[in-house]
């Protein structure tokens, strides 16, 4: 039986008017035009900061891809049947037992949904998820957060994160709803998000880990703020330690036990993460060479290349993106 029926979104037999609403949404559809099973349901709701939806393409085996502009962190729980993800080279699959978490860097990816499948969706808000996990390491981000593809239902902390989205979306079903409520809706938005950092593997869960069993030195805490505080301008080892009141070789070795890279490499990274901030929030006058000088890049052709390894794409094409369209 469908979801959320009270907020339906789009229903069709028809594979073109299917191919049209996905498309609006940078999808792309397909299915056998020979495909008489066809019946799509689509139901959601537009949380604070994420939305949660039900899908069903009924008894026809169909595909979807993902388009570029897609910036969430998608969480897939399979009510019934099974589907299967390809992202890039690698193919995983998920059904009642097994879910799927997809990071914004996992794009491109197809979803290819076998005959009689429907799941619940809940897409969440990057900003809010990096933002948790920031607080939670008391420290930002160097690279991306890409969470473990796969989560079991079965059991774990996926079945009781799967059972708390399938009760919100019953609960929801009642537009009168306590959970309808903002202040509960954030509860309940917060509660998936922790939960989701605090026990499905990604690519910070190590220094989650150290940050939950230990309290790193006063000299990392020091020269972590000397770094943020100076990165406009060229600094190096020797100045990082000076503040951090600890000889070089101690402060190499703190980081590394600490932060799990050297000095140098947490200011290059610092500086790269502020760069990626301003490139996607400019002021009227920004530009990729103001803001590499601004983060402290006095070499602009390496700016871009360490920009482009990070963040795998060049720093113009953020700083494009960001910006309103013309008429928009």
């Amino acid at each position: 039986m469908p979801m959320l029926e009270h907020a339906p979104l789009f229903r069709s037999k028809c594979p073109e008017e299917t191919r049209g609403f996905l498309g609006d949404k940078d999808h792309r559809f397909d299915i056998d035009r020979s495909s008489t099973a066809l019946d799509v349901t689509i139901n959601g709701i537009y949380l604070p900061g994420t939305y949660l939806g039900y899908l069903s393409y009924g008894d026809a085996e169909v595909s979807a891809a993902s388009g570029p502009s897609h910036s969430e962190y998608w969480l897939h729980l399979p009510v019934s049947g099974a589907f299967q993800a390809e992202l890039g080279s690698e193919r995983v699959a998920a059904d009642v037992q097994q879910g799927l978490l997809l990071a914004p860097s996992q794009r491109p990816w197809r979803l290819t949904a076998g005959p009689g499948s429907a799941r619940l969706q809940l897409a969440l808000d990057p900003s809010a998820v990096v933002r948790l996990l920031e607080v939670l390491l008391g420290d930002t981000l160097a690279q991306p957060l890409e969470f473990e593809p796969t989560i079991e239902l079965g059991g774990g902390h996926g079945r009781t994160i799967a059972r708390y989205v399938l009760l919100a979306a019953r609960d929801l079903e009642d537009p009168r709803s306590p959970l309808a409520e903002p202040a509960t809706l954030a509860a309940f938005e917060e509660f998936v998000v922790t939960a989701l950092l605090m026990s499905q593997p990604h690519t910070h869960s190590g220094a989650l880990r150290r940050a939950d069993r230990q309290l790193a030195p006063r000299d990392i805490k020091r020269a972590v703020e000397f770094i943020h505080e100076h990165m406009h301008r060229p600094i190096g080892i020797s100045e990082i330690a000076g503040a951090a009141g600890v000889p070089g070789r101690t402060l190499f070795k703190h980081f590394r036990d600490f932060k799990g890279v050297s000095p140098m490499r947490f200011l290059r990274d610092a500086r790269l993460a502020r760069a990626r901030q301003m490139l996607r929030s400019p002021g009227g006058g920004t530009s990729v060479t103001s803001v590499a000088i601004e983060c402290g890049f006095a070499h602009f052709g390496r700016f871009s290349v360490d920009y482009r390894n990070r963040f795998g794409e060049a720093p113009s094409k953020t700083l494009s993106g960001a910006r309103p369209r013309p008429g928009h």
